[in-house]
């Protein structure tokens, strides 16, 4: 008995200690770790497109070029459109931002007791001024950080589009490296559980993408046509705070709602409904057709949501709605019961069919100008295979 739980105790530790190397790993290799499932992911949202092509006679190759390529020249061709503009609208922002501001602050000293009270708790017009007018030091290592930031995003987004084109051109060789690590008697579940979970992770990421980008396009031209202040910075944050579930549309609406109405009520008004029906339009229209919400609990994304929100801030807020829907598909798919075999009456081989089946490989062989030697060698196998049944007795021949 002590010998057994002398084991058992080492089992038990190693088993710890090998846990604990894992979650060391990790965190070490966190990066890399984000960097391949993001990878992934694009490789699961770019899928279905290249299948839809591919059932349509283009070949692979083709349309995972095509995808991929709109995929880089769409997402270049609005940084060189936005960013001059964008660029331009934040620096008139940020000179205009400290006057409006002491302005409001001047107002509200002496308003209602609300507002009187309001401003006490936010920080001074100086304060707000040594934040936004920093010196030529302050500038240059801003300048030198935002260029180094834009330099390690453009090199792992092309990391991320090399690794998820190698996914996405060779995934069953793949998928059947990571299945042999997995005992046989489940494997197949194991691919129908990782298949639905691509399929669901790319939908939502499809949906996601398409929404930002209508929400991006339709606010600005809204905006620019309604005389809004700053369209193009107004329809970035909304569009990007859009992607947050659960609050993202409160989060859009309620800063041009209450900064609006200091400045021009009616116009704040008028652009607040705009935002609603372009948010109705994606919730009820566009992410319906792109991706069915309802198949997943709401309940479960909610309490996944609050523990992702806890412990990893706004990147959780972002990454739990797949999360959840990942774990509901692996959920429902481990739960349900298997199939039951199907049980067929054992046959017993041809010897007979099996030499003429030889017989026929061997004449189509022949008209071959150039067969592999990989075609050689399975004819030769199967000339063995007769040959050694044949002398054993194992098989029947039949007249």
């Amino acid at each position: 008995m002590k010998t057994l739980d002398l084991k058992r105790i080492a089992l038990i530790a190693a088993v710890a200690l090998l846990t604990l190397g894992i979650l060391g790993l990790a965190w070490r290799f966190a990066n890399i770790i984000a960097l391949v499932a993001v990878s992934l992911a694009v490789a699961a949202m770019t899928r279905a497109p290249i299948e839809w092509l591919t059932t349509r006679r283009v070949p692979k190759s083709l349309a995972m070029s095509f995808i991929y390529g709109v995929g880089v020249l769409l997402l270049v061709g609005i940084i060189w459109l936005v960013t001059p503009s964008l660029v331009t609208e934040i620096q008139s922002l940020s000179q205009n931002f400290s006057l409006s501001y002491a302005k409001l602050e001047e107002a509200w000293r002496i308003g209602s007791p609300l507002q009187q009270s309001l401003i006490q708790r936010m920080p001074n017009a100086q304060e707000i001024n040594k934040l936004l007018l920093s010196n030529d030091t302050g500038l240059v290592q801003a300048a030198m950080s935002a260029t180094m930031n834009l330099v390690d995003f453009v090199t792992q987004s092309l990391l991320v589009i090399v690794i998820s084109l190698y996914w996405s051109s060779d995934s069953l060789h793949f998928e059947r490296l990571l299945l042999s690590l997995i005992p046989a008697a489940h494997r197949s579940r194991v691919r129908l559980t990782w298949r639905e979970i691509e399929k669901g992770i790319g939908a939502y990421l499809r949906s996601e993408v398409a929404q930002f980008l209508l929400a991006g396009i339709v606010l600005a031209i809204g905006f620019s046509a309604m005389g809004v202040r700053y369209p193009l910075t107004r329809a970035l944050f909304a569009a990007l705070a859009w992607l947050l579930p659960l609050v993202g549309g409160a989060v859009a609406v309620i800063p041009v709602l209450l900064f609006g109405l200091f400045i021009n009520p009616v116009l704040a008004v008028a652009a607040t409904l705009f935002m609603f029906a372009v948010f109705a339009f994606l919730e009820f229209v566009v992410e319906r057709r792109l991706y069915p919400r309802e198949r997943y609990g709401s309940v479960l994304v909610l309490l996944i949501t609050v523990v992702m929100v806890e412990a990893l801030g706004i990147v959780g807020l972002l990454i739990a709605p797949p999360f959840a829907a990942a774990l509901q598909i692996a959920l429902t798919e481990w739960l349900r019961p298997a199939p039951a075999a199907v049980q067929t009456p054992a046959t017993r081989p041809n010897l007979a069919d099996m030499k003429a089946q030889l017989a026929e490989a061997q004449h189509a062989l022949e008209q071959m100008e150039q067969p592999s030697p990989r075609t050689r060698n399975m004819l030769e196998r199967m000339r063995s295979l007769i040959a050694s049944a044949e002398e054993s007795g194992h098989l029947a021949e039949s007249n």
